[in-house]
């Protein structure tokens, strides 16, 4: 639901007090809101549980479209990879970084890696598969809720299509390593 996303919410309040000043009537608002179908794979939430959160941001395709959901401040597996769009940097405080681990796959592990190195807990493979199957591995250890963000902040035309394409797969594989177990 695209309300259910904090996000998302923030993103209303903001309209909200925009159409304040520009005297729009708050029932159009409303019913526009409630008619509004979000982008698929963009901060799509595809699974939401007591102690797991699964987001589908395939869309993402620099490390800036990440930042709104890194900063949730939630213990984070933010899996991420690709090829890394030259010059691109992720301006986060370090308090964030904190809560996250990160599962690097694809062409430019390596460059994201460097990006990366000493600021949060990493771990790295060739594929999206193999991370799916890590993770799987570590929620099951997991006391407290996690937040599985696949926001890849990269192109995906390594091992992909396109986006949808890695939306789809990821999809599929959170379905067969994470939700049936």
């Amino acid at each position: 639901n695209y309300l259910n996303n904090p996000i998302n919410l923030q993103n209303i309040t903001f309209l909200l007090e925009v159409s304040k000043y520009l005297k729009l009537k708050k029932k159009i608002i409303l019913r526009t809101i409630n008619n509004f179908k979000p982008l698929k794979f963009r901060q799509e939430i595809t699974h939401k549980s007591k102690n797991l959160i699964v987001i589908n941001d395939s869309k993402s395709t620099t490390l800036s479209s990440s930042i709104p959901f890194l900063k949730l401040n939630e213990k984070t597996y933010w899996i991420l990879g690709g090829l890394i769009k030259k010059g691109d940097n992720l301006n986060l405080k370090k308090k964030y970084l904190k809560n996250l681990n990160l599962f690097i796959f694809g062409k430019d592990r390596f460059k994201f890696l460097k990006l990366f190195k000493n600021r949060s807990k990493i771990e790295l493979a060739e594929n999206l598969e193999e991370i799916l199957i890590m993770i799987s591995k570590k929620i099951k250890k997991e006391k407290n809720k996690v937040t599985i963000l696949f926001s890849p902040a990269a192109a995906s035309f390594d091992q992909f299509k396109n986006f949808e394409d890695r939306g789809e797969k990821f999809n599929s594989l959170t379905k067969k390593y994470l939700l049936n177990r």
